[in-house]
């Protein structure tokens, strides 16, 4: 399972292990938590602004499906080009994380009809690639030390 209380903690968790000999985590915590949900403390891939556009000419509807917390939906609203995708889905909001199938199923039956023939594109070949093809997506690794965005998308990879 996943919720916004559990990614929180999850992060807490991860702080005091990377940092055992603080006495205290909790004032780190709160500043990276704080400065990892502003827009401006991340960046795009360069060739993401074309990929997005290339895609949506040729009429596909573009999601974002993150195990990323709630703070991807503000981020992602704030940062161009990704401001203009109307699906944006974290795990936290749809109760499971990748790899479980039911972070897949979840986003289908929220989409619905508008989901015809989805491609899963990541980074993480389980949560992403193996995942997504045990739910009956289609699915492409995108691993950026063989290729880029591009050259996944058109299959090249």
């Amino acid at each position: 399972p996943s919720t916004n209380e559990i990614e929180k903690r999850n992060w807490q968790n991860l702080i005091e292990t990377v940092f055992p000999e603080l006495p205290n985590t909790a004032p780190l915590f709160q500043g990276l938590w704080r400065y990892y949900s502003l827009a401006e403390n991340w960046q795009l891939f360069p060739e993401v602004p074309s990929c997005l556009e290339t895609w949506e000419t040729r009429g596909h509807h573009i999601v974002i499906a993150s195990n990323f917390d709630e703070r991807l939906i503000a981020i992602c609203q704030q940062l161009e080009p990704l401001h203009r995708i109307e699906h944006i889905f974290c795990s936290s909001q749809l109760g499971f994380s990748k790899p479980d199938v039911r972070f897949y199923r979840e986003i289908e039956r929220r989409l619905g009809c508008r989901l015809k023939s989805p491609l899963m594109i990541g980074d993480d070949l389980e949560k992403d690639v193996h995942a997504a093809i045990r739910a009956g997506w289609q699915a492409r690794h995108l691993d950026r030390n063989r290729a880029d965005l591009n050259a996944v998308l058109q299959g090249e990879v």
